[in-house]
């Protein structure tokens, strides 16, 4: 029993040492990998994913590892995002299914926005699915908005004229200067919500033709990540999106922060 316990123990750190060093793969990657049968790394993974080690994703269906096991509680550190996602999916996911509408976790970097989780494989209708991983600029899309809109005043003004040069992920894409970036950030919390910046049309294609609107996903007072909604922009004015669904993203995302809170008291209780 000791031997087999050892040889499950092996087989499961090759798993995340090849999810680790190479990055998220699919099973059938993983089988190349590792030369580990399909039914061993199924069963590896179901308990890996179970233990909040790895989580696969819905929207490419790959697995991804941490490099620091988050165990059941929750901290907003890059540690814990497995942890992050896991905890938001069953509620992206019934939103998702109550408006029909898909949403996006993504999480701030040091110079974007990044999705790190999304429900877009859930919708009925045709849109661009994205990509896990992509880099967002957090000028020009709503989940970055609304990240920005709510830090303090200086901590987001820093970020503006840290990437001020940038011209890929910087506000000058969009020609904004400190005044058309404060006037954002205020229309914005005055709002309620963030919205897209006008013309822009995402990092992959050209234009993906989606309208978007985002919430800060809070921790503490802080804001850790972003749920972001998307649809056609040309089957319902922002507006009329933000009236008719408003309501049930403000308490999807509302309920990612309680579960959030919930998993961190765990945490420093079992501390």
């Amino acid at each position: 029993m000791a031997d087999l316990g050892n040889r499950s123990l092996d087989r499961g750190l090759t798993v995340l040492e090849v999810l680790t060093r190479p990055g998220p793969a699919t099973l059938a990657e993983l089988h190349r990998a590792t030369g580990l049968p399909k039914s061993s790394l199924r069963r590896l993974l179901a308990t890996l994913m179970a233990r909040g080690v790895v989580h696969r994703s819905r929207q490419d269906g790959r697995y991804r590892s941490v490099l620091a096991m988050p165990g059941p509680g929750f901290e907003p550190d890059a540690g814990h995002e497995a942890r992050f996602v896991t905890l938001a999916w069953p509620h992206m996911q019934a939103l998702t299914l109550e408006i029909g509408w898909p949403c996006d976790l993504q999480v701030p970097r040091e110079r974007a926005m990044q999705m790190i989780e999304s429900a877009r494989a859930l919708t009925p209708y045709k849109l661009w699915q994205g990509r896990i991983g992509t880099l967002i600029n957090m000028f020009g899309a709503a989940s970055g908005r609304a990240y920005l809109a709510a830090l303090p005043e200086a901590e987001a003004l820093a970020r503006f004229h840290r990437l001020a040069h940038d011209p890929v992920l910087g506000p000058g894409r969009f020609r904004m200067n400190e005044v058309s970036f404060r006037t954002m950030l205020a229309e914005t919390r005055a709002r309620g919500h963030a919205l897209r910046q006008p013309g822009y049309g995402g990092e992959v294609l050209d234009h993906d033709e989606l309208a978007a609107l985002a919430l800060p996903i809070l921790f503490r007072g802080l804001p850790i990540g972003t749920i972001n909604t998307t649809w056609l922009r040309a089957s319902l004015p922002s507006a009329q999106f933000a009236v008719r669904y408003g309501a049930a993203i403000h308490a999807c995302r509302d309920r990612i922060g309680e579960a959030l809170i919930a998993a961190s008291d765990r945490l420093s209780y079992k501390g």
